[in-house]
């Protein structure tokens, strides 16, 4: 197709005045499409604003609160000092012995086979 081909069917397609109008009507009526897309979403947008706004400033109601009472846990057995005497008394005739120093002693069966896990 030569230059001169190309230009007559541009022409021809973008017509000359008789189209001029139907152009102009056409991208008018475009624009407005356009506008009222863009009102839309503006008006979209700010419609969630506001609803934020008032679920963010307006007081809450306050929510009853539950209080749930825990028993209070069992008090830990209470301990009785004794005497060495007293805990000799405890096993009548074993033969036993306190092992260690004063605080830290054990009572050690002496009448009883040492096991190997010791």
């Amino acid at each position: 197709m030569t230059d001169y081909e190309k230009k007559q069917l541009l022409d021809s397609v973008l017509g000359g005045d008789e189209l001029a109008g139907a152009r102009q009507a056409s991208l008018e009526g475009g624009l407005r499409a356009l506008r009222r897309r863009r009102q839309g979403r503006t008006a979209g947008l700010s419609f969630l604003i506001v609803a934020a706004a008032l679920v963010l400033l307006l007081p809450q109601r306050e929510q009853p609160v539950t209080v749930v009472q825990e028993q209070a846990a069992p008090a830990a057995p209470k301990f009785e000092r004794i005497t060495k005497e007293q805990l000799f008394a405890l096993f009548p005739g074993r033969a036993m012995a306190l092992v260690g120093k004063p605080g830290e002693q054990e009572l050690v069966f002496l009448d009883q086979q040492q096991t190997a896990n010791r």
